[in-house]
């Protein structure tokens, strides 16, 4: 099956599926939150009922789109803070 520009199709036992590949301003920043995320711990918090502290560690290889992120997610936290920024270590041990 051929496929519109921004449209992917397939089909199988005479079904065909057709979607929309475009990647919004939305996704996009979504898939970059996404990404940097390689390791989360949710601890509760002692004498909150139901109220967790999420300790994150990312990598990231472009600074600016890190720095998109953070400020994209900041506004939907109550208690946000990072503990430290640091470089990749490039050498081997």
């Amino acid at each position: 099956t051929e496929s519109a520009e921004g449209f992917i199709a397939a089909s199988d036992n005479g079904i065909t599926v057709v979607m929309d590949t475009t990647v919004t301003e939305e996704l996009k920043a979504e898939g970059i939150e996404r990404e940097l995320i390689s390791k989360i711990q949710s601890m509760p918090i002692i004498g909150r009922e139901w109220e967790y502290r999420f300790y994150v560690d990312l990598t990231f290889d472009s600074y600016v789109r890190y720095r998109q992120s953070i400020d994209a997610v900041r506004p939907l936290m109550n208690d946000f803070k990072i503990l430290g920024e640091y470089k990749e270590c490039t050498y081997e041990i």
